[in-house]
């Protein structure tokens, strides 16, 4: 690998690469840490000084689409347009002052006190997600990601027998966002999209069920909200909510099951399960890119970036930054891993990280304390995807 900007071929595209990305971001730490990957069009920032740096940096706003899309079919084009105008409606992916707004409007709905007052009904989703897991099954499929569903449900004002078409909608949006565009998956994220602004304006903000709803609807009468506006501050909770708490749930099992030391602390107390979280968000996060893009010619680390380009935080890689963490290609849950930065930092940190946190952590000792024979197998086998962690199927014993 050169040292010279990114005229080399960057491996983003290579099968191995999105099967465990990586060994590829060591790569870049070490050999080109602001690197210019021609096949993304797009700079990759992996260490975690420069990482925590430019989550800060005003010199870079949002993301913008992730491309021209212009090698698709006329009608795919304007697919993939559309869902990335409902993606620059996701907090996450927009910049102030419409960002700062529409956080506004549902910070209060995640904020540690209001996130204290429903852990009760955690416990209750958790006791009977559990309480459906007695035979074993799949990890995710059957237990993690049931519980985040019906979680985030609760907090967006989504009703129990909605839940499955939400989960297969959130999916195939994310679907999108992991994967290179096509023509396929460009349509089916355009109709889960249509599919989900038709259930926010027509279901949603009319029931004003839950803080999150009835903020949004209030804000769409007001008219500080167009309806399209609030159905992609609604999907982008739905999904934060769903893939965070299914997906680390996931990793925290496998890896304390994988450590018959780690787990004995865990159950004497010498060890706590929040220990075991951060180390988890820290380890493998879900989502690994905190997509950016230029809005000023600026030099950072020697590079010069323009205007307009794109620029990808690679906070998985800054996770797992020798500089930063020992031994961080190792899950050790003893290490303490504050500072990771699964969340992001500054006006585009996670508004549901407290959420995550707690839900997660309710989950795990639900399933510890009731089924305390649990084990999944180990490893966990992970599926090719862009940007994110990804598990297969974890089938898991009791």
């Amino acid at each position: 690998m050169t040292n010279n900007g990114g005229t080399n071929r960057s491996g983003l595209g290579d099968a191995a690469t999105a099967l465990d990305p990586y060994p590829f971001y060591a790569r870049l730490r070490s050999d080109d840490p602001v690197h210019w990957s021609e096949e993304a069009q797009a700079w990759f920032v992996t260490r975690y000084e420069d990482v925590y740096e430019l989550l800060m940096d005003q010199r870079l706003g949002a993301r913008t689409a992730s491309g021209s899309f212009e090698g698709l079919p006329p009608s795919a084009r304007t697919d993939a347009r559309r869902v990335e105008r409902f993606l620059s409606r996701w907090l996450v992916f927009a910049d102030p002052p419409y960002q700062a707004k529409a956080r506004r409007m549902v910070a209060g709905a995640f904020s540690p006190s209001a996130v204290a007052e429903l852990e009760g009904s955690l416990q209750e989703h958790a006791k009977a997600v559990v309480g459906r897991f007695t035979d074993g099954g799949d990890l995710i499929a059957e237990l993690s990601r049931p519980y985040a569903l019906a979680v985030i449900g609760d907090v967006l004002g989504a009703m129990p027998e909605e839940l499955a078409d939400l989960s297969a909608l959130a999916r195939v949006v994310m679907d999108y966002l992991g994967s290179r565009v096509d023509a396929e998956i460009a349509e089916r994220a355009s109709a889960a999209i249509r599919a989900l602004t038709s259930y926010v304006g027509d279901v949603v903000l009319p029931r004003a069920k839950g803080a999150v709803a009835a903020n949004l609807a209030r804000s769409v009468r007001e008219g500080s909200l167009t309806v399209e506006e609030a159905a992609g501050v609604f999907t982008q909770l739905l999904t934060g909510g769903i893939e965070p708490v299914s997906v680390t749930t996931a990793v925290c099992l496998v890896a304390v099951h994988g450590q018959p030391e780690t787990l004995r602390q865990v159950r004497s107390g010498a060890l706590s399960w929040e220990s075991v979280i951060e180390e988890a968000l820290r380890y493998d996060p879900p989502f690994h890119f905190a997509p950016r893009r230029a809005r000023d010619d600026f030099e950072f680390r020697g590079r010069h970036i323009r205007a307009g380009q794109r620029v990808a935080l690679v906070l998985a890689s800054a996770n797992r930054d020798e500089n930063r963490f020992a031994a961080p290609e190792r899950f050790d849950a003893t290490r303490g891993a504050q500072g990771h930065l699964a969340f992001g930092r500054g006006g585009h940190f996670c508004v549901g990280a407290v959420l995550a946190r707690t839900g997660i952590r309710v989950l795990l000792r639900c399933l510890d304390e009731q089924l305390p024979t649990f084990r999944p197998r180990v490893p966990a086998t992970r599926l090719p995807a862009l940007g994110a962690t990804v598990l297969d199927a974890v089938p898991a014993y009791v």
